[in-house]
């Protein structure tokens, strides 16, 4: 069956290419939370989601590791984000945090929504070395504290269940996000795609360079925390990341939006703003 369902993936059949992952999810939590919380609750939106899907399966937008979800320009959608008051979601992977031992990797652990840096209220003026040597050179602070500036709440994901329960379900319910960078394994970005359509968010997925899951046995580990390789993006992707965000910054600050540390809703870290 896997190697019918990844024949299917390959051949795009009826314009999907998430077979094996739907499936194959199916019996698992997120497969009952998808089906139960988002299909069969909001049926109007999942069916313009599936729609949306095949449309885009057909003309994908695509440039090296960078995934464009969304109508326009790069520049239009910077533009639109930086406009907007709220609604801008940044998700990293838990699995860019540092692994190692107590002291070598991450202080506050690895699979959760965890972060020292991010909690910290002196956030945009510590210095590194006064920091733990593992947060020196993470990119949940490195980036996580570029969302800051651009006014964006970050969410470090761990399972398909969690991203569903914290982001999508609300989303559907309130409107919550509106814009979302996405940082991920390639093998996730099409079993992604789809709730986003759904949900409605405008995003930018970029994949993994190194230490990225590349099947559904790999994501499986993964979704249950097992995973002892660091993912990383490459380096022109990682420079892409930061500058879209600056960008970002810029517009709303010039905006009268400035965004001093984090606070905590549940998992997410959200801006305080002071405008």
């Amino acid at each position: 069956m896997p190697h019918i369902l990844r024949t299917l993936d390959q051949r795009c059949f009826l314009g999907f290419s998430i077979w094996e992952f739907s499936f194959r999810s199916l019996p698992r939590l997120y497969g009952r939370i998808f089906v139960r919380d988002i299909a069969l609750r909001h049926p109007l939106r999942t069916l313009t989601g599936l729609l949306a899907y095949r449309r885009f399966a057909r003309h994908p937008r695509q440039e090296g590791d960078v995934t464009h979800l969304y109508a326009g320009t790069e520049a239009d959608l910077r533009d639109e984000i930086g406009e907007a008051d709220g609604g801008f979601l940044v998700a990293l992977g838990f699995c860019q945090k540092p692994a190692g031992a107590p002291g070598v990797g991450c202080p506050a652990g690895r699979f959760n929504h965890e972060c020292h840096a991010l909690a910290r209220d002196d956030v945009l003026e510590v210095q590194a070395q006064s920091l733990p040597i593992a947060c020196r050179d993470c990119d949940v602070r490195t980036i996580g504290t570029a969302a800051l500036r651009a006014g964006a709440a970050v969410y470090i994901m761990t399972s398909a269940a969690d991203i569903a329960r914290h982001l999508f379900i609300p989303t559907l319910e309130d409107g919550r996000f509106r814009h979302g960078l996405f940082l991920q394994c390639p093998y996730s970005v099409p079993a992604m795609i789809l709730p986003l359509l759904i949900c409605r968010i405008r995003s930018l997925l970029v994949g993994y360079a190194e230490g990225d899951c590349r099947d559904y046995a790999q994501f499986l580990l993964a979704d249950e925390g097992v995973k002892d390789e660091r993912t990383h993006l490459d380096s022109t992707a990682h420079a892409h990341v930061l500058d879209l965000l600056q960008d970002v910054a810029s517009a709303r600050r010039a905006r009268g939006r400035h965004h001093r540390r984090f606070h905590r809703d549940g998992p997410l870290y959200v801006p305080s703003v002071k405008a």
